[in-house]
């Protein structure tokens, strides 16, 4: 999806700001099912979420729009490898909520 960052470079900043700022809010978004994601590419994204701790966590499915480039991109993500992949990192997120609020509570 051109990101100019890596998880080695993005993880230890969530990190770093949960330790020392134990009131801050952060959340994010994942997109499951870009065209040309590899499982090795969505392994990476369970990755983050098994070592960075989010108050609020937005997980969604790429869906195809006629007209733009990405809907034109080779290696469409089938339907059911999407869903398979949203349901695995909602699930991780859920977890990682807790986790979240959890550990706030028991700190």
């Amino acid at each position: 999806m051109g990101r100019r960052y890596t998880i080695e470079e993005y993880v230890p900043i969530i990190q770093t700001l949960n330790k020392n700022y134990p009131n801050i809010l952060l959340g994010t978004q994942f997109m499951v099912g870009f065209p040309s994601e590899s499982e090795q590419d969505h392994h990476q994204s369970e990755e983050v979420l098994k070592k960075a701790l989010f108050d609020s966590i937005e997980v969604y499915r790429f869906s195809r729009r006629l007209g733009t480039l990405a809907a034109k991109m080779d290696l469409q993500i089938q339907e059911n490898i999407k869903t398979s992949r949203y349901i695995r990192l909602l699930v991780m997120s859920l977890l990682n909520i807790f986790r979240r609020k959890f550990t706030r509570l028991y700190s």
